[in-house]
């Protein structure tokens, strides 16, 4: 017989301690060379999983996939369960396995998702747990670490209360003209975010002179190394940079995150941000990651400045740059993929419309060859508006645009 398992995390707040339940649909015990051994999975499973998974929001070829959020549903006519009203679901892992209920578990078992949840919802007789797919465990913030504002002058590198509660900058690749915060404004320390260097910095668009680097930061809080006047000094492995003289207008910089060239692609943001959100290399799929490197190797820059994001925002940004969707699959892996034209393939095609005739139906199938034509009656075709910038319109006419500039200058 077929059946349904979970296995799902919770945390007690009464016991104030971590624990796993283990549900199936038809009543499971695992054998005693089992992972776990010898363990009873409650019958209570009324309905284990129901989610939708669009590669794009609709009407859209970029961006992450969106998904419709689905529930299980559990039997508690008996109360039984009600003990759990008192577990945190939310945010924690939750996995569904099927097959045959003579299965070894858990490698005689497909695993079918895995996700987290939202706070279940108690009733008289059910519990429904809200899926989620672990894109949620990335709306978070990205940056946590923010400015105490509590700087005692001259000293201190934490800005004063106009930056209290800010976040402080991150910088992926190449930026280019961003406007750093001032952290300390008696000794003229700007921050950028931990960078392998600083290339240029600018007042009111007027390049300043490189006076080297530092080698700590007290040598940069060092009043007998601070550089000439009209010149800077900057400390890339604490994200810091240093005026010779007070700034006569807006002080700007360009800078490089990542070793080399090949560190600063789309690809390789990506797993970045995905490290800063808490993930591991398990996590994500590397092949994905190789075959976005091989599709576009462009050199991207990121910079948060002061704003604060989520690392969904971000991914969202850093693959749409280079026409690609992320997203998480059913087994919980993080994934990405560049949209591209598809390549002539002999196929079936089902088109739901029984509008069109044989002949208008094989000028729509496009670049597939010798495609077979599958009429369904069940509806006709539907036409979604383009959602993408410009909606799908031919271009007349395009600007290329090269490398954001963050602040704008006044006159």
């Amino acid at each position: 017989m077929k059946t349904w398992l979970a296995v799902v995390n919770y945390y007690d707040t009464v016991l104030a301690a971590t624990g796993i339940l283990y549900l199936s649909s038809t009543g499971f015990v695992s054998t005693p060379t089992d992972t776990p051994a010898n363990t009873v999975f409650d019958p209570v499973i009324k309905q284990a999983a129901s989610m939708k998974r669009d590669m794009f929001a609709s009407g859209t070829t970029m961006g992450r996939s969106r998904v419709g959020f689905g529930e299980m549903i559990l039997a508690n006519p008996d109360g039984v369960l009600d003990g759990w009203i008192t577990h945190a679901f939310d945010g924690r892992v939750l996995t569904v396995y099927y097959g045959e209920d003579t299965a070894a578990f858990p490698g005689g078992f497909t695993t079918m998702l895995v996700g987290t949840m939202e706070v279940p919802e108690f009733t008289r007789d059910e519990i429904r747990i809200r899926l989620r797919d672990r894109q949620a465990e990335l709306d978070i913030p990205f940056q946590t670490t923010k400015y105490a504002g509590d700087n005692a002058l001259p000293l201190g590198l934490e800005g004063v209360s106009d930056l209290k509660g800010k976040p402080k900058p991150i910088c992926y690749g190449t930026t280019r003209n961003i406007s750093p915060p001032m952290v300390n404004t008696s000794k003229l320390i700007l921050e950028t975010g931990v960078v392998l260097s600083v290339d240029a910095v600018y007042d009111q668009g007027v390049a300043l002179t490189d006076g080297g680097s530092y080698a700590s930061e007290a040598d940069l809080l060092n009043n007998a190394l601070a550089p000439a006047a009209g010149a800077w000094k900057d400390y890339p492995a604490g994200g810091y940079f240093r005026l010779g003289s007070s700034p006569a207008g807006v002080i700007t910089a360009d800078v490089t995150q990542g070793a080399t060239a090949a560190a600063r692609t789309a690809g390789q943001i990506f797993t970045l941000v995905l490290t800063r959100a808490g993930k591991t290399s398990a996590d994500w799929s590397a092949a994905d990651v190789t075959a976005l490197d091989t599709a576009n190797s462009s050199v991207l820059g990121w910079w948060s400045g002061l704003e604060e994001t989520t690392p969904a925002k971000v991914l969202d940004e850093i693959c749409g740059s280079v026409g690609a969707w992320w997203g998480v699959d059913r087994l919980g892996i993080f994934r990405t993929k560049q949209l591209v034209t598809p390549a002539a393939v002999d196929q079936e095609v089902t088109f739901r419309s029984p509008l069109m005739d044989p002949t208008t139906l094989e000028a729509e199938t496009g670049n597939l060859n010798s495609a077979t034509i599958v009429f369904d009656m069940v509806k006709p075709l539907e036409k979604i508006p383009v959602q993408d910038p410009g909606h799908g319109v031919p271009m007349y006419r395009q600007r290329i645009k090269y490398s954001k500039n963050y602040p704008v200058q006044g006159p």
